[in-house]
């Protein structure tokens, strides 16, 4: 990974900005500047980036013999954590990046002279390098073979144990967890975009959203199945879900409104009276979090930029009834979108005979 060259753009943000030091906290920012993550819920980790001098790792001592692949030399405090960072940092000029609790920055406002600047690894974030695109393509492969699994095994199970087997394969084959809690939603169930997985039967339409983390990138995938013969309705909304997903990857490309991906899935499902039920955005980007910018909703303003990876997932909720959402992750490119998924999305792929 480029970590070298992420903490030489710091640091010249650092000499642009007239701040002496910067400090990323977090496990998802700590891992894009260092290679070291952790989801310890007992203290940040935090790297320091000095405009002069090397950076360096702050752990706590729980997380030390984890941080290993850490590429930036590491320091344990021998007392408290945020004292120890407050003591090291004391008449610096500081820039604070990223996300914080207001503890925590209550804490280092009281003390330090702060600037807090959170679109810079914001930004540094959004264009993937070859390297990282591989690792989301490697998760993609991972959460694809979990779902085809599932699609082989499905009947008679709840929407829970449907849930841990995709985790189970997917931890089995290589996955380190998963990016958010697995939602498998049954029947009237899937009418809910995030529906809490539950103890109900699997029957009818059952949409699926999945992602695997591996090596620090996770991946982001929704199917529709259903299990049985559809009806003409059903079939009617999944096409139509399908076509919106279709014209607005026509319009991924380099230099693009996100917000133009938007509206052409939304034009397709206002065309078919259904716009009303697609509540959520069109896609996000993906890459260490499962939510990172760009954001592709109607009210973005962001422009695409090649090596972006986002997700395209319009769907359609029908209170009472079913929902469908259809979601792929793809790579933008100078004139066009490569597709890092590769499940089929046809109808007739996606139902599942009893």
């Amino acid at each position: 990974m480029e970590h070298g060259k992420r903490i030489e753009s710091i640091k010249e943000e650092l000499v642009e900005k007239d701040r002496e030091v910067f400090l990323a906290l977090g496990g998802y920012d700590c891992f894009y500047l260092s290679g070291f993550y952790t989801e310890s819920q007992y203290n940040y980790p935090v790297t320091v980036i000095p405009q002069e001098g090397e950076p360096y790792l702050l752990l706590s001592d729980l997380d030390r013999s984890a941080a290993d692949d850490s590429s930036i030399p590491v320091r344990v405090p021998d007392k408290n954590f945020v004292e120890a960072l407050i003591g090291s940092l004391e008449g610096e000029k500081v820039l604070l990046g990223g996300s914080v609790t207001v503890d925590l920055y209550s804490r280092l406002d009281e003390e330090l002279d702060i600037e807090v600047d959170d679109e810079i690894l914001r930004d540094m974030r959004e264009v993937k390098s070859r390297e990282e695109t591989e690792r989301i393509e490697d998760t993609c492969r991972l959460t694809e073979n979990a779902i085809e699994s599932f699609k082989d095994d499905i009947s008679g199970e709840t929407e829970r144990e449907a849930a841990a087997q995709l985790e189970y394969n997917m931890r089995v084959n290589g996955s380190d967890g998963t990016a958010f809690p697995t939602i498998v939603a049954s029947g009237a169930s899937s009418a809910t975009p995030h529906h809490p997985t539950g103890d109900r039967n699997l029957d009818g339409p059952v949409l699926v959203d999945v992602g695997a983390r591996k090596d620090g990138y996770v991946s982001d995938i929704s199917r529709t199945f259903y299990i049985g013969e559809p009806r003409d309705k059903y079939r009617k909304i999944y096409n139509a879900v399908l076509e919106a997903q279709r014209a607005a990857v026509k319009e991924v490309r380099d230099g693009v409104e996100s917000t133009e991906v938007d509206g052409a899935a939304r034009s397709v499902l206002e065309e078919k009276d259904l716009e009303e039920h697609f509540v959520h955005s069109t896609g996000h980007g993906v890459g260490i979090s499962v939510h990172e910018a760009p954001n592709v909703s109607e009210e973005s303003d962001e422009t695409l930029e090649e090596g972006m990876v986002i997700t395209v997932e319009p769907g359609v909720y029908l209170d009472g009834e079913f929902g469908v959402r259809i979601e792929d992750t793809y790579m933008v490119k100078k004139n066009g979108a490569e597709r890092l998924t590769s499940l089929s999305c046809e109808l007739e792929d996606n139902i599942i005979e009893v």
